[in-house]
C-alpha cells in the first residue's frame, strides 16, 4: 500500500493535486523545479522537503511550515502522521493511503489502531518514544524527571512538566507550573487547570512536541456526543484555537483540527485562507532578547545625541 501526498488549492492552483510517494524525497518550494510546486508569497523556490526514514516520513523546514497547529523552528525536521495537516506558507496539505476498492480489507487491518490512545513524541531529543494510557482515570506525568512515565529528555521541560489523564469523555491534559509553560496548539496552558487534548492538537514542551492518537472508534463517539465542541471543518483552514477547563463548569474541551477530506470547499480563497497572524506564539526566545536589546541600544543613543545637542547648546552662548 502507497501514500500520497494531497495539496489542497491555493492561488494558481484551484483544483486539489496529488504526488505519489515512492520513498524518494519531494522538495517542496515556489520554483518550477521543485517537485511540488507551491504559489505562494511567503515560499521560497524551495522552501521544505518531505523525506522518508526508516518507515516514517519527516518535513524540514522553516517557521512557515507547521505540522498540525505548531510551527518548526529553523531548519528542524519533524514526524507527519497520515491525516496530519500540513502547512507550508498559506497553502495544506496531508498525507494519504494511496488505496482502491479492491483492497478495503486489506487497508481497514492495515489502519487499525491500537485499542487504547498513545502518545507520541514527534519532534525533539526523544522522537520516538510512546507512552500507552492504557488505564482510564490514572494521572500519567510526563516531564524530565527518572519518575516520569514518559520522559522527556529536553532541557527546557521541568522535571514534573505535566500530566496527562485519560477519561471517558476524551484526554485531558495539566501543566503543573512547569518553568516554560505547555502550549496545545496556538495556545498557552493555563496552570493548574486540565484542558481536552483533542486527537489533531500538537503539544509542545520545550522545543519538544506531542501528538495523541486516540482509537477511531472514541473520536466518532466524541463528535456524537457533542458536536458543537469536535465539529469538523472544512478543509483548507485551521480553526480557532478555544480552550475550556473543568472548572469552567464543564468537562475539559478544546477545539481541534479536524481534517474532512470529503468536504472540500468550493471557495478557493477559503482553501488558501489561513488565520496565520491570530495567534499566541510559543515563549519569547533569542530573538525576543536581540528585540530589548536594540530598544535599549536606541535609548541609549538618542540620550547620546541629546547630551551631544545640549552641549553645543551651551558653548553657543
Amino acid at each position: 500500500m502507497g501514500l500520497t501526498l494531497v495539496v489542497y488549492p491555493a492561488g494558481r492552483f484551484d483544483s486539489l493535486r496529488k504526488f505519489p510517494l515512492n520513498g524518494e524525497p519531494l522538495t517542496l518550494g515556489a520554483g518550477p523545479d521543485s517537485a511540488v510546486e507551491i504559489d505562494a508569497s511567503n515560499v521560497r523556490k524551495q522552501h521544505a522537503k518531505l523525506s522518508c526514514r526508516g518507515g516514517e516520513w519527516f518535513l524540514q523546514g522553516d517557521e512557515e511550515c507547521s505540522v498540525g497547529e505548531v510551527p518548526l523552528a529553523e531548519d528542524s525536521t519533524r514526524v507527519v502522521r497520515i491525516g496530519d495537516p500540513i502547512r507550508v506558507g498559506d497553502v495544506l496539505m496531508e498525507l494519504r493511503h494511496t488505496t482502491d476498492e479492491s483492497d478495503d480489507a486489506d487497508t481497514e487491518e492495515f489502519l487499525r489502531p491500537p485499542p487504547w490512545p498513545t502518545v507520541r513524541v514527534t519532534e525533539g531529543p526523544s522522537v520516538g518514544h510512546v507512552l500507552a494510557l492504557k488505564e482510564e482515570g490514572r494521572v500519567y506525568v510526563v516531564g524530565r524527571g527518572p519518575k516520569a512515565d514518559l520522559k522527556v529528555e529536553d532541557r527546557n521541560v521541568s522535571r514534573d512538566h505535566l500530566e496527562v489523564v485519560r477519561k471517558k469523555e476524551g484526554i485531558v491534559v495539566m501543566d503543573r507550573t512547569s518553568t516554560r509553560g505547555s502550549w496545545l496548539g496556538y495556545t498557552r496552558l493555563v496552570p493548574q487547570r486540565r484542558a481536552r487534548w483533542d486527537n489533531r492538537r500538537m503539544l509542545r514542551l520545550g522545543v519538544s512536541v506531542l501528538v495523541v492518537d486516540e482509537p477511531a472508534e472514541r473520536v466518532a463517539e466524541f463528535s456524537r456526543r457533542a458536536p458543537d465542541v469536535v465539529a469538523p471543518i472544512s478543509v483548507g483552514r485551521l480553526s480557532n484555537t478555544i480552550l475550556s477547563y473543568e472548572d469552567e463548569g464543564r468537562d475539559a474541551t478544546a477545539s481541534g483540527i479536524m481534517m474532512a477530506p470529503s468536504a472540500i470547499p468550493s471557495s478557493p480563497v477559503a482553501l488558501g485562507g489561513m488565520p496565520l497572524r491570530q495567534r499566541s506564539g510559543p515563549p519569547p526566545g533569542p530573538s525576543a532578547f536581540r528585540t530589548v536589546l536594540k530598544v535599549f541600544a536606541l535609548v541609549v543613543l538618542a540620550a547620546v545625541i541629546a547630551a551631544i545637542i545640549a552641549l553645543v547648546a551651551l558653548l553657543a552662548r
